[in-house]
C-alpha cells in the first residue's frame, strides 16, 4: 500500500494474517531494517470458510501494541483506518 501527502511517498507492508507473535515481531523487524516505518496486520480476517471470521483478534491487538512501543512503528490493521491512537474502541495506545 503506498500512501502520499504533496512531500512524500510512504510505503505500508506487512503479513495479511497475522499468524503469531513471531511472525508478526520477525516481519516488522525486517521491514524497519529497510526503511519501511508502518507496519500492516490484519488480525480480523476473513478465512476460505464463507460466513466465519478467523483470526488472533484481540491477542493480535496487544503485539501490535508491542511494535508500536518496541520498534516505533505506526500500525494499520486492514479495513481500519491507519492510525496512532484507536485500533479498537476499547484499546487505545500510541508510541
Amino acid at each position: 500500500m503506498f500512501l502520499w501527502n504533496e512531500k512524500a511517498i510512504q510505503i505500508v507492508a506487512g503479513p495479511c494474517s497475522v499468524e503469531s507473535e513471531e511472525q508478526l515481531f520477525a516481519t516488522a523487524r525486517g521491514l524497519k531494517k529497510i526503511g519501511i516505518q508502518t507496519l500492516r496486520g490484519g488480525i480480523w480476517k476473513p478465512r476460505s470458510r464463507a460466513h466465519h471470521f478467523e483470526g488472533v483478534g484481540e491477542s493480535g491487538l496487544r503485539w501490535l501494541q508491542r511494535v508500536l512501543q518496541e520498534l516505533s512503528m505506526q500500525v494499520a490493521i486492514p479495513g481500519l483506518p491507519l492510525f496512532c491512537g484507536s485500533m479498537h474502541p476499547d484499546l487505545v495506545f500510541c508510541p
